[in-house]
């Protein structure tokens, strides 16, 4: 997207970055690490009274795999499983992930990703650390790395997917749908 960086883009009062952030915290996650990368000052300023812990990612420009890949650096040094979100998904709901999360630790799966009623999605769960040979290199994503693992599992929600704004579209659409 051209123009202002999305993340921050206002949203029902506030950035963007807050709405899947705010929804981790209502889901009763903790630690919460936000990795950042351009206009990271920025974004770190609309995040300062959250309980947040920002890491930049100073390889951002690679692309999404890259900030995947601090992040679960980051987590890996806390705990023994990460939920990653992305943060261009303002209608996450923190039921999903507190049921997404509940669902996985009944599994004892090596990873695990929602399923909406229309479309896989986030939140993805992953243990820790990955195993070897799983990379979060390239360009397939988070789900395109562990999904050729052994047991990993789709946890299947009722709800539509939340709306992924890549586009000015996108926005316009996220404008429409959540109350100002």
């Amino acid at each position: 997207m051209d123009g202002p960086h999305k993340l921050l883009l206002p949203l029902g009062g506030r950035p963007l970055i807050r709405h899947p952030i705010e929804a981790v915290f209502a889901a009763g996650l903790d630690p919460v690490g936000v990795v950042v990368g351009a206009e990271a000052e920025a974004v770190r300023d609309s995040l300062a009274d959250l309980s947040v812990v920002v890491i930049e990612n100073p390889d951002f420009a690679s692309g999404l795999s890259s900030s995947v890949a601090c992040g679960l650096a980051w987590a890996a040094e806390r705990a023994d499983a990460a939920v990653v979100l992305l943060g261009d998904e303002p209608e996450i709901d923190a039921d999903v992930i507190r049921r997404a999360v509940r669902a996985w630790g009944a599994l004892d799966a090596p990873a695990a990703r929602v399923r909406y009623s229309d479309r896989p999605g986030h939140p993805v769960i992953v243990r820790l650390p990955l195993p070897a040979g799983v990379s979060t290199a390239g360009d397939r994503g988070l789900w395109g790395q562990v999904a050729a693992m052994s047991g990993v599992h789709e946890i299947v929600v009722c709800e539509g997917a939340p709306i992924d704004i890549d586009t000015k579209g996108d926005y316009r659409q996220a404008l429409a749908r959540l109350p100002h």
